[in-house]
């Protein structure tokens, strides 16, 4: 059955442009990113709403379990269509700093406290060339699953688009990212900054994290197209992995 996250619209949130200042480059317009589909038709995606609405209602188990890989899956494919080779996709595993579910400051999280569980998030690594010509990261994404909870009927509902759009949940794993990337940069895994991305349900959020400010919105804003898009044959994946590390090992 296909994917029932890559028939939602995993569209990053608008972010409002900014002036470039003398110390930024020259604005070269906004950060562009593809969200892939992939249904031939109207129909196709209304099948898959409601074949997932009927799991949602009478398997929640087997309803969360779905939702839980095909977020995961769907995250990675998004990365591979943005980031084709020669990038190298790599999955770190599960997110070690807390996020907490009453949008408490995470320094502030003692155990017992409410928080989401590290089996509901993924970590994923882009390595690639850099805009100043080395190999190293250039983006590195998260994925959290937000709590579950049951709709009018009883059953469990796919997550809307845009219901997690500049929440406080959002911001909350935001943080809780950040914090990974700093601790990341201060052990040395991470040489620099990166492209970061947040996707919590079917929503995401696109950031540029430096070691010295943090996360900050891309000067000229972002764009993000529907797109339908052809796989990757693994011969191409396997030879753009080849090159990478080969430039890398020199």
């Amino acid at each position: 059955m296909t994917n029932p996250f890559l028939c939602l619209l995993c569209g990053p949130r608008p972010k409002e442009k900014k002036n470039v200042t003398k110390t930024q480059s020259p604005a070269q317009g906004p950060r562009e990113f593809i969200n892939p589909d992939p249904f031939e038709s109207e129909a196709a995606f209304e099948a898959v709403k409601a074949h997932m609405a009927n799991v949602g209602r009478d398997h929640p188990e087997r309803f969360k379990t779905v939702v839980r890989l095909g977020a995961f899956e769907a995250a990675r494919h998004w990365l591979e269509v943005n980031y084709p080779p020669p990038h190298i996709i790599e999955t770190l595993g599960l997110c070690p700093v807390p996020i907490p579910l009453d949008n408490q400051r995470i320094q502030d999280v003692r155990p017992g406290d409410a928080i989401i569980p590290t089996s509901d998030t993924q970590v994923y690594m882009v390595v690639g060339q850099r805009e100043d010509g080395d190999v190293g990261v250039v983006a590195m994404k998260m994925v959290v699953i937000p709590p579950f909870e049951a709709n009018s009927e009883g059953g469990l509902s796919m997550p809307k688009a845009g219901q997690y759009v500049d929440t406080p949940e959002m911001k909350t794993a935001e943080n809780a990212f950040l914090m990974f990337l700093r601790g990341a940069y201060e052990m040395e895994q991470l040489k620099s900054g990166c492209t970061a991305i947040i996707a919590m349900g079917v929503d995401m959020s696109i950031i540029e994290f430096t070691p010295t400010e943090g996360m900050e919105e891309f000067p000229d804003g972002i764009d993000a197209v529907m797109r339908k898009v052809l796989g990757i044959s693994e011969e191409e994946s396997a030879a753009g992995r080849k090159k990478i590390k080969e430039r890398n090992a020199n």
